[in-house]
């Protein structure tokens, strides 16, 4: 019985304390698949050679700086000649 309240007790914190990240949106090309929140901003105008960016919404006024992610693919498979370590 004591096993019983203890699993009912974990599983009521676990549900309690989960944050819910809401809907969410896929992104797919060839070479990936990325899905991120509905909340973010998704550029794919290959600025900079990136073959994504992500940006996240900023929290309030006073927050100078979208976090973002970026996403380069690069063929490295030549990188290692005339290189001796």
């Amino acid at each position: 019985m004591k096993e019983l309240i203890f699993l009912v007790l974990v599983m009521f914190a676990r549900i309690s304390f989960c944050q819910s990240i809401g809907s969410k949106v896929s992104f797919s090309n060839n070479d990936f698949s990325i899905e991120y929140p509905a909340t973010w901003k998704l550029d794919t105008s290959n600025t900079f050679t990136k073959d994504f960016f992500l940006y996240s919404p900023l929290e309030n006024e006073s927050d100078k700086f979208s976090e973002n992610i970026n996403l380069v693919i690069q063929d490295l498979a030549n990188m290692n000649q005339g290189i001796r370590i």
